[in-house]
């Protein structure tokens, strides 16, 4: 988990440091969490099936392959690779005549979801 101090506060897990970084340090109309309400609770929705269902499975690959060719788990893996397929849909279709995943500029959804979609087909 990432951890950033600032101020001698201790801010831990990626999305959260994001919307600190926004509130307390970002320049006058830079944001990567829309200030309209709906808005965002669509970006953190993208963010959150980003972490939850790309990153996820992505781990238990990654996970796997560090594991002694003894000790692998065969059948984790075919079940991550069955939801990184339907997540990798689910994004397909959300991206479909889009830019970005939530709304009409990069935002942090796009931040959750870019490792993963770096690596699709």
């Amino acid at each position: 988990m990432p951890l950033l101090e600032d101020r001698s506060r201790p801010i831990g897990e990626t999305s959260i440091i994001i919307e600190h970084l926004q509130r307390h340090h970002a320049r006058p109309g830079r944001t990567l969490i829309p200030q309209d309400a709906e808005a965002a609770l669509e970006v953190r929705l993208w963010d959150r099936l980003s972490d939850l269902y790309l990153m996820t499975p992505m781990q238990a690959f990654t996970a796997d392959r560090l594991r002694p060719e003894g000790e692998r788990d065969a059948r984790n893996v075919s079940q991550a690779r069955d939801t990184l397929s339907t997540a990798y849909a689910m994004f397909d279709r959300q991206l479909e005549g889009r830019t970005w995943v939530a709304g009409e500029a990069f935002s942090l959804a796009d931040c959750a979801a870019a490792p993963a979609r770096c690596s699709m087909r």
